[in-house]
């Protein structure tokens, strides 16, 4: 039995599930991994990356973080 779709991992709201699931996509951000083969996991971060809490904490938005050309923007 499959549960129900939602926004985020455990439900209408982001829990430390979902926490922890941004802080993998980040760091895979930074190291510039294909996530392609996990479209779910994807897709759950560009819902949490939609809110400010998780934008404003991504790596690349740190003060002093200089990216490439190459690095993924969220």
């Amino acid at each position: 039995m499959r549960r129900p779709p939602v926004p985020f991992a455990l439900g209408a709201t982001p829990t430390i599930a979902d926490i922890s699931i941004a802080g993998q996509v980040a760091l895979a951000d930074v190291y510039r991994m294909d996530l392609a083969a996990f479209p779910a996991v994807a897709a759950l971060a560009k819902r949490c990356f939609a809110l400010p809490a998780f934008a404003d904490a991504h790596p690349f938005q740190q003060p002093g973080y200089k990216t490439s050309g190459e690095a993924r923007q969220v």
